[in-house]
């Protein structure tokens, strides 16, 4: 796949693109918007792993900044818009860095652009919902703002658009000509204060016969459905306080809130102001390099927009999978509005016209045949549902594996079970606690679709209130539970979010964790310390978060307290105290007091310190999703790797952009409990899961998808009678069709199915009680039976002969008919009802 890098007229000339179309020629031009940027700055860092670089060779951002300096003038794009969040971390240069390189490629080709401060782009972004009072560019210390070094006002002063900055230097404007007429982009920063409000108004003042577009980073956002607008508190401000009566303002443009979605409101005049919110960072790969164009059509009166990435068709042809969609199509994404452009500015300019006709084809249509001149979206490949129970991989090395299936409807029992696949760590729901009801939990049909566990646990009364509190838990005593997971693991847990899910309600609810917490590990040097020793949760913005507590080195001396400090460890240790490289060390139990005598001990001299000897050092380190459905099924496979330790998650089979390196296993306390549906609190649990799962599997050591939960055995199937038919060495599921063949499974867990009696009578030569198994669904049905369990039933029997065990079925009225032979297996090893599935 060869990265795209001929202009349009170059195209043209090649014969590889067509500009003719319609029948009426155009007057046209396009405004490019590059939404918020800020995990393309942060993951392109050395940092995090060049996360982009290592996986793809290239990186969303340069991506989109590029094929703008290389198409935008053949296209008739005159200005780009950034929407804020530029990078993720304000207080990491390398993050400003990877976005400086990225806007320098327009500022070298002369692409002139307006750029905005989002709330991850300031110091002070006072939180996801900060208020008006405290947020503004007025409470900032100017001189500390990583935004204003980055991006000063002699920055954008090179942009031949650039109008002014006001007195904060966060807020600018820029005057653009297009078409034979000239428009105001107004760029306002995370939240304005009364003097930037008052700046604002006086520039259109200034300006009075110029249509106005305001960008700005927070305004519009998207209903729970991921698609109806809805006003917020913040766009109400900028309404009341600069858009309703300025009839110059006829569209805002704004990032920060997930996803895309747009919204027609009329002003004090009478006139429609289009409002839009477009964000891709929760998407894949954190916005998969999207970014969108405008095209203001004044001939035709129309706006349309694209929403597309110029860096999937880069992207390496092995890397690709079904979330790589090039352009997007949606309702939301791509779009026409009608606006007759002269009618909308006669009042404040009633010279405006359409310019001269400039092209034969809309714009946005250039654009996606650019796009898509040398990239195909790839196939998605149709998934393969289960046959039975039996048809997933199996792992090698599984420590764990639950199923949560039982009486559909039913309530989960006080004290109820669910049995471990290995057999070594079942798992018993815990006695109801602080109100939860005993129907809080119940077993459900409902599963993944992908899964051949055919049920589910649903969980209705779990929140993050502190009462009604459901989940399930080891047993003491469990192998799992002195389990460090240090030679690598792959945790994957196929779950659902109820539609009930509220951020108030239920952010920060728990797949799994385990008990214990990770402060009272001697050695723990991470940040917050109160947390469960491991974390799988849903954040407030309804994410993966897999936060495990992770080994970081061996035994070492912990600097814990300086003089007159006070040093605290768990349980007792080694302490270390003195001055001036002069130590002693004595054992203590929780605390000692770091002063001019320690134990007696007169410690003189400067620089005194004490310290602590721990066993080993402990940290944790997150992976990140992106945003999840509610009431949609998802697979989420977090893999480990042995050699290097790198953590991958992956939701849906494609791996997410915020992963971590370095992540040595799940370090936790000997002999505690894991629990799932739960977050692991002193003598109970907090934050249940509000929703259904289905399966949770831990093996050690890194698989690959094709040995996930959602992978199948492999089918083999012979075409005819009197075969010799032979597996893989992995788990298959064989069918033999037609009738006498002699059927060789090799290795792994396989299952043999039998259809009909004319499927007989065949010979397995190496069926491996306890691990192989006989699918007699199709050929039981076949004679009638509806039973649950043929064996008992008197259905099935299986009687010894020189060949081996012969399993027979029961045609009707007692006339048994020979099905299969099991060569070398006695009647006694063959007839347990693990060796079939009904």
């Amino acid at each position: 796949m060869s990265t795209l890098k001929l202009t349009v007229s170059a195209l043209v000339s090649a014969g590889l693109l067509t500009l003719g179309g319609p029948a009426h020629a155009l007057s046209s031009f396009g405004l490019a918007v590059l939404p918020d940027t800020q995990f393309y700055s942060r993951y392109a860092t050395p940092a995090e792993g060049s996360q982009f670089s290592n996986r793809y060779g290239s990186e969303p951002y340069m991506a989109q900044t590029q094929w703008l300096a290389q198409h935008a003038r053949a296209l008739g794009i005159p200005f780009v818009v950034h929407l804020g969040d530029v990078v993720d971390q304000q207080d990491k240069p390398a993050q400003w860095g990877v976005a400086d390189n990225a806007m320098k490629v327009l500022e070298q080709a002369g692409l002139p652009y307006s750029i905005l401060a989002g709330n991850h782009d300031v110091t002070n972004g006072c939180g996801y919902n900060g208020s008006q009072s405290d947020c503004t560019d007025a409470q900032r210390n100017l001189a500390n703002e990583p935004y204003l070094r980055w991006f000063p006002t002699t920055r954008a002063q090179q942009n031949a658009t650039f109008g002014g900055r006001d007195a904060s230097g966060f807020h600018e404007y820029h005057v653009f000509e297009a078409q034979g007429q000239r428009f105001m982009v107004l760029a306002l920063s995370w939240r304005v204060s009364d003097a930037g409000f008052a700046w604002a108004r006086e520039v259109m003042r200034a300006n009075p016969t110029l249509p106005v577009i305001v960008t700005t980073h927070d305004a519009l956002a998207i209903e729970s459905d991921g698609k109806t607008a809805k006003q917020t508190p913040y766009s109400e401000l900028l309404w009341e306080r600069l858009i309703r009566d300025n009839d110059q303002i006829f569209m805002v443009i704004n990032g920060h809130n997930h996803g895309a979605a747009r919204s027609t409101r009329v002003n004090d005049f009478g006139n429609k102001v289009e409002q839009f919110v477009v964000d891709y960072q929760m998407a894949y790969q954190g916005g998969n390099g999207y970014m969108r164009v405008y095209e203001f059509d004044l001939g035709a009166n129309q706006i349309r927009a694209l929403s597309f990435s110029p860096w999937v068709p880069q992207k390496p042809q092995n890397t690709l999978n079904q979330f790589d969609v090039a352009v997007l199509t949606d309702e939301n994404n791509e779009f026409s509005i009608p606006m007759n452009f002269a009618e909308r500015f006669r009042r404040f300019n009633p010279q405006f016209a359409a310019g001269q006709d400039n092209r034969e084809e809309p714009l946005v249509e250039t654009v996606r045949e650019l796009i898509l001149a040398e990239y195909d979206d790839i196939e998605p490949t149709v998934p393969v549902e289960p046959f039975d129970a039996d048809d997933y991989a199996r792992a090698p090395n599984t420590l764990a594996h639950w199923r949560f299936t039982g009486t559909p409807g039913t309530p989960v029992a006080d004290g109820g079970r669910v049995e471990d696949m290995t057999g070594r760590n079942p798992l018993v729901r815990v006695p109801l606690e602080r109100g939860a009801l005993i129907e809080d939990a119940k077993w459900s049909d409902d599963h993944h679709a992908l899964s051949a566990a055919k049920g589910s646990v649903c969980f209705d009364g779990n929140s993050n209130q502190g009462v009604r509190q459901s989940f399930f838990q080891t047993l003491q005593g469990a192998p799992l539970n002195d389990d460090m997971l240090r030679k690598g693991y792959t945790v994957e847990a196929i779950v659902k979010f109820s539609k009930d899910w509220t951020a108030a309600r239920n952010q920060w609810m728990t797949v799994m964790s385990r008990f214990g917490t990770r402060g009272d590990l001697q050695g723990f040097l991470g940040g917050w310390k109160g947390s469960s020793t491991l974390q799988f949760a849903v954040s407030n913005l309804r994410e993966f978060q897999w936060e495990p507590t992770i080994f970081t080195g061996g035994a070492a001396w912990v600097s814990c307290a300086s003089e007159n400090q006070t040093c605290s460890f768990p349980g007792t240790a080694q302490v270390r105290y003195g001055a001036n490289g002069r130590f002693n060390t004595r054992t203590a139990t929780g605390s000692i007091q770091c002063s001019n005598t320690v134990f007696g001990d007169p410690i003189s001299g400067t620089a005194k310190s004490c310290a602590y000897l721990t066993e080993n050092t402990y940290n944790s380190k997150t992976n990140w999703s992106g945003e999840i459905m509610l009431d949609t099924w998802q697979h989420v496979a977090i893999v480990n790797d042995p050699v290097s330790r790198d953590t991958t998650m992956y939701v849906a089979g494609a791996p997410v952009l915020r992963n971590v390196q370095a992540a040595d296993g799940v370090a936790g306390f000997a002999g505690t409990p894991w629990l799932i549906g739960g977050h692991a609190t002193a003598g109970g649990s907090a934050n249940g899961f509000l929703g259904c799962i289905n399966e949770v599997r831990i093996t050690e050591g890194a698989l690959t998808p094709e040995q996930w939960l959602t992978a199948r055995k492999t089918r083999v199937s012979g075409t005819g009678g009197r075969q010799a038919i032979t597996g893989t060495d992995g788990d298959d599921l064989i069918v033999g069709n037609a009738a006498a063949d002699t059927i060789t499974g090799k290795g792994g867990a396989d299952t043999f199915v039998y259809r009909s009696l004319r499927d007989g009578m065949d010979t397995i030569t190496d069926f491996v009680p306890g691990e192989d198994r006989l699918n007699l669904r199709g050929v039981l049905a076949s004679v009638g039976y509806r039973g649950a369990d043929a064996l008992a039933d008197g259905r099935v029997r299986v009687i010894d002969s020189a060949a081996g065990a012969v399993v027979q079925v029961d045609a009707g009225a007692g006339a048994f008919r020979n099905l299969v032979v099991l060569r070398g297996i006695s009647a006694a090893q063959a007839a347990a009802a693990a060796n079939f599935a009904y």
